[in-house]
């Protein structure tokens, strides 16, 4: 498959998790399992080989049995649906080459995805817990809100990760940032 394809398909679905799960209703049931969830903090949350520390009060909302594998959980903050702050993870399966992630590959694709985005605002590639990185930020509007995300790209031995960080306002920006610093690379 043609790496730029196999990028623009994997954004594109992460993305998708990240907007288009805002759209649930709240209802009785829901309030009690995401009390309940919120009880049991999701913290840590261990996805393949990775170990992330989760922000206070995030908890996860999709595991495998929303999703088909334990490899994509969504996790939101507890004032969801109210608030669409939210992490997602996506491991691609295997390996993938860090060059075809350029902040240009990553604005070309982001910008025909997301309406109102503004670029790639930060961009490193650097080596990361033993492993090749990538970084990138950026802004966009969904549903007239404006929106920060950041994705970092986790380059192993045999498959990538992908972490979407999106965050609606600074404040939950900087616990994002606070949560990268607890990764733990098997």
């Amino acid at each position: 498959m043609n790496m730029k394809k196999l990028a623009a398909a994997l954004l594109s679905m992460c993305l998708v998790l990240c907007c288009t799960a805002c759209g649930e209703e709240e209802t009785p049931e829901n309030d009690a399992e995401k009390q309940a969830a919120v009880a049991n903090m999701a913290s840590p949350l261990t996805i393949g080989d990775m170990t992330i520390d989760l922000p206070l009060n995030f908890y996860v909302v999709a595991d495998s049995n929303d999703t088909g594998t334990d490899k994509m959980p969504v996790v939101y903050m507890d004032q969801y649906p109210k608030r669409e702050d939210n992490i997602t993870f996506t491991m691609t399966g295997e390996k993938q080459n860090p060059e075809y992630y350029t902040a240009t590959a990553i604005d070309n694709i982001m910008s025909s995805l997301l309406d109102d985005y503004s670029g790639v605002t930060s961009y490193i590639q650097d080596e990361c817990w033993g492993y090749t990185a990538v970084k990138a930020k950026y802004k966009f509007n969904y549903e007239g809100k404006e929106r920060l995300q950041t994705q970092y790209y986790i380059f192993t031995d045999d498959d990538m990760y992908l972490l979407t960080f999106t965050a609606e306002d600074e404040t939950v920006d900087a616990q994002f940032e606070q949560a990268i610093t607890t990764i733990v690379m098997e």
